[in-house]
């Protein structure tokens, strides 16, 4: 597989969906540069949204080392600015907290409660601007019976539909 083929793999048939555009010649591997033109990655530096989703993209955003605010700050700043077709982000932070505590330590309630009111901000700028906003998940967390080498408490589990297939919500 190229290294194009690797960015944004099972992602294009979906945008193609919601978009109303004709699904890309070859839906597993097409990029969705392929399928819309305009198209923002953002996230962190070192992270999939910025590495992965905006390495191909027009516009890259890059939130450096900063938080997922900075995050949200970069998706507006870019929504106002260049305004693309598509903006894809990545809140990296909450998979951070995930991993290191373990989905269900009492830490990862507060991450969850300023995630929500991230996104209610990322929403109500966004849908003024006639976004669709589509949140979902990459992976699940599972807690590991005993820390990994390197500290963390959770997983990704398997590669289930049960790990596999994640929540989304469409506003």
């Amino acid at each position: 597989m190229s290294e194009k083929e690797c960015s944004m793999m099972d992602v294009a048939p979906t945008v193609s969906a919601v978009l109303g555009l004709p699904a890309p010649r070859q839906a597993k591997g097409a990029a969705i540069a392929e399928v819309v033109a305009g198209l923002a990655g953002v996230g962190l530096g070192g992270y999939s949204g910025s590495e992965l989703l905006g390495r191909f993209a027009d516009i890259r955003g890059d939130a450096g080392n900063g938080s997922d605010d900075d995050v949200a700050d970069v998706i507006m700043d870019i929504a106002d600015g260049a305004a693309p077709e598509f903006l894809i982000a990545q809140l990296g932070r909450v998979d951070d907290v995930f991993h290191q505590r373990g989905p269900s330590s009492p830490e990862v309630a507060p991450m969850l409660r300023e995630t929500d009111a991230r996104l209610k901000r990322l929403v109500e700028h966004l849908k003024p601007l006639e976004y669709g906003i589509i949140i979902l998940a990459d992976h699940g967390h599972h807690e590991t019976p005993q820390p990994s080498a390197d500290g963390l408490k959770s997983d990704h589990g398997t590669d289930g539909d049960r790990d596999c297939l994640v929540p989304c919500t469409w506003i």
